[in-house]
């Protein structure tokens, strides 16, 4: 039997806990030594391995960046001299975390950017990666990472939201992936289960569509884009026009890499003038 690695892709406060959680009572396995709930930020749970956190912390930091920089990866990153010994530690944490499972479930918002190892190191089991990658509006994004982490400014989460989906995007290309929505995920949840289903190759447990109904509580969520009254800055209409245009085309597959093609250029030309402030808020906080 093929074993899968359904890996959650989406940036930070974009509703990741909650879709992996779904695929949870899907039938996925998670693995061991979650995160724990933090009451007022997730009080759910994280559904993230402290044992990833801890391999994409130290390999970000080993190339000079966080997860709090929105700063490109070097080029050549991959290379063995610059991922050190964190290639041989994800390998480790695949061959372990699939003993006796075919189906893991591996979410750590990180790996929007470090994705090119993870699918590297899952030739040592081998497994097979699929993606489920959330959408949710750059603005709420922003706006929860400002709440939760005081001082961070508004428009560094822009910047973070723009490149974790520029980053997942790309990694995840030609691979079997599919996009959902955070507000279809709270709304209209059999609906994406029934396509989560489909489009990766899921075999549903009979009770999911229950289990993550009563899971999914729209009462956590304090965030909505129609409410923020900062979006009129370059910035701001950039990341807007962005999440709009994936939102009408993410049913239409084929055409997404130009799309994201295309704003990734326009988001390299404006990015020169940010990137001398975002050492400022370059720290290692949650």
């Amino acid at each position: 039997m093929t074993k899968v690695a359904l890996l959650v892709l989406g940036p930070h406060r974009t509703g990741t806990s909650a879709l992996a959680r779904t695929l949870g009572f899907m039938g996925g396995n998670f693995p061991s030594d979650l995160l724990p709930p933090v009451e007022g930020v997730n009080p759910t749970g994280y559904w993230e391995p402290t044992r990833a956190v801890g391999i994409n912390d130290q390999l970000l930091e080993r190339l000079g960046l966080s997860w709090s920089d929105p700063s490109p990866m070097p080029d050549s990153w991959m290379d063995r001299s610059k991922t050190g010994k964190t290639m041989s530690l994800a390998s480790d944490f695949f061959r372990e975390e699939f003993e006796g499972r075919n189906f893991l479930i591996l979410k750590d918002p990180r790996i929007c950017r470090t994705l090119p190892l993870w699918n590297a190191a899952l030739g040592s089991v081998p497994a097979e990666p699929r993606f489920a990658v959330t959408l949710r509006h750059p603005f709420e994004s922003a706006n929860s990472l400002a709440r939760v982490f005081q001082g961070l400014p508004w428009e560094l989460g822009l910047w973070l939201w723009l490149r974790y989906m520029l980053d997942a995007e790309k990694s995840s290309r030609g691979q079997r992936r599919c996009w959902v929505p955070y507000d279809e995920l709270l709304n209209d949840t059999n609906s994406v289960i029934d396509r989560l289903e489909l489009q990766l190759g899921l075999e549903r447990e009979s009770s999911a569509e229950q289990e993550a109904t009563q899971f999914l509580r729209h009462d956590l969520r304090h965030e909505h884009w129609n409410n923020h009254a900062r979006e009129s800055s370059p910035l701001a209409l950039l990341a807007d026009h962005f999440y709009r245009s994936i939102e009408s085309d993410s049913a239409e597959s084929g055409r997404l890499p130009q799309l994201f093609d295309d704003f990734a250029a326009r988001i390299a030309d404006l990015e020169p003038l940010a990137r001398p402030f975002f050492p400022l808020y370059n720290s290692h906080l949650r």
